[in-house]
C-alpha cells in the first residue's frame, strides 16, 4: 500500500557552477534558534503552495537569487524534530545560479553567507543527515549533469492585486465568472459586480499574467466564504488557483476557508487539503460539494 506524506517544509542546497572551486552557498542562521549554524536554504510551505513553489519564494527571499534552474535532488531529508517531538520528512532541492550573482540576506533570519567547497561545507553543516544529502547532490548535481526528468519549471509569473469593480466588470472578468457560475445571465453577473463594488462584505482579487488577467477569487470575510475561484482555461495546472487562495490567506488571515463548488473542481480542492462534503442535487441533476479548510 502506497503511503502519502503532505511536507511542512522543505531545504534546498543553492550550486554556481561558475565558482568551481566554491560552488556551495551557506548561510547562517541570525535568530535565536539554532543561532549560529551554518545551512542551506531552508523554510516553510504556505498553506496553498507545493514544496516546490515554496522552494522557488524562499530562495529569493532569503538571498534574494533568482534560480536558473530548480530541479528535485530525489532524496527525503528525515531528521527528528525536538520542538514538535516528530519525525520530519523534508524533500530537498537544488538550485542553480550563475555568474557572481549579488546575495542578499533576509536580516531577521540570517547575518552571514559563504560560498565553499564541498569539503568546506561537510565541515560547516552540523547535522549528519544534511551531510548525507549534501554527498548526494555533489555526486548527483556538480560530478555530473543531473537528470532532466528532475528539472522543475519555473511558476508562472503571476501578479495577484485586490481589485475594485468600477461600472463594469470587462469582457475578461465577465467570462471568468460566467465560467465559474455556470455561464450565468449578464444580469447575475452585474449583480456580483455591485456586490463587490461594496466591499463590506465581500472582497475580490485578480491574478496578471503580463498585465492580462486569467485568474480572479473572492471572499467574503465574515463568513470565511469563497465565494468564487476562477482561473481562464489556458492557464490551468499550472498552480494559479492555489497562489490565488494563498494570497486571501496572507492578506487576511482567516481560521478557515469553506466554498461549494461542482464535480469539475473536486479534485482541485481535494489537492489542497479541504475536506469534501457532498450536498447532494442543489440544482436540478446538479452535484453540489462543499468544501472546507482549517487553517
Amino acid at each position: 500500500m502506497t503511503s502519502l506524506i503532505t511536507p511542512y517544509c522543505f531545504s534546498v542546497f543553492i550550486i554556481n557552477k561558475d565558482k568551481v572551486d566554491a560552488p556551495y552557498l551557506l548561510i547562517k542562521r541570525a535568530g535565536e534558534y539554532l543561532k549560529g549554524t551554518w545551512q542551506m536554504v531552508t523554510g516553510g510551505i504556505d498553506p496553498f503552495e507545493t514544496a516546490w513553489e515554496a522552494a522557488y519564494r524562499e530562495v529569493f527571499e532569503e538571498t534574494g537569487l533568482r534560480p536558473s534552474k530548480l530541479y528535485s535532488a530525489d532524496a527525503i531529508e528525515i531528521f527528528y524534530l525536538k520542538i514538535k517531538d516528530k519525525v520530519a520528512f523534508v524533500p530537498v532541492f537544488v538550485a542553480y545560479v550563475e555568474g557572481n550573482p549579488c546575495v542578499q540576506l533576509s536580516a531577521d533570519e540570517h547575518d552571514a553567507f559563504s560560498w565553499v567547497s564541498y569539503e568546506e561545507a561537510l565541515e560547516r553543516l552540523v547535522w549528519s543527515e544534511q551531510k548525507r544529502i549534501l554527498t548526494h547532490v555533489h555526486q548527483q548535481f556538480v560530478l555530473k549533469k543531473p537528470h532532466p526528468l528532475l528539472e522543475i519549471q519555473a511558476p508562472t509569473s503571476l501578479v495577484i492585486e485586490n481589485y475594485v469593480p468600477k461600472n463594469h466588470l470587462g469582457p475578461v472578468l465577465e467570462n471568468l465568472f460566467s465560467s465559474c457560475l455556470g455561464h450565468s445571465s449578464k444580469d447575475r453577473i452585474q449583480q456580483l459586480l455591485q456586490h463587490y463594488a461594496c466591499l463590506q462584505d465581500a472582497k475580490l482579487w485578480v491574478g496578471c499574467v503580463e498585465k492580462q488577467i486569467v485568474a480572479c477569487a473572492g471572499f467574503n470575510p465574515q463568513m470565511s466564504v469563497l465565494m468564487h475561484l476562477a482561473v481562464d482555461p489556458s492557464y490551468r495546472r499550472k498552480g494559479i488557483g492555489r497562489r490565488m487562495l494563498n494570497a486571501i490567506v496572507e492578506e487576511l488571515k482567516p481560521l478557515k476557508i469553506q466554498a461549494e463548488t461542482d464535480h469539475e473542481a473536486i479534485q482541485f480542492y481535494r489537492s489542497c487539503g479541504f475536506s469534501i462534503e457532498s450536498l447532494g442535487d442543489v440544482y436540478p441533476h446538479t452535484m453540489r460539494y462543499r468544501c472546507v479548510k482549517q487553517l
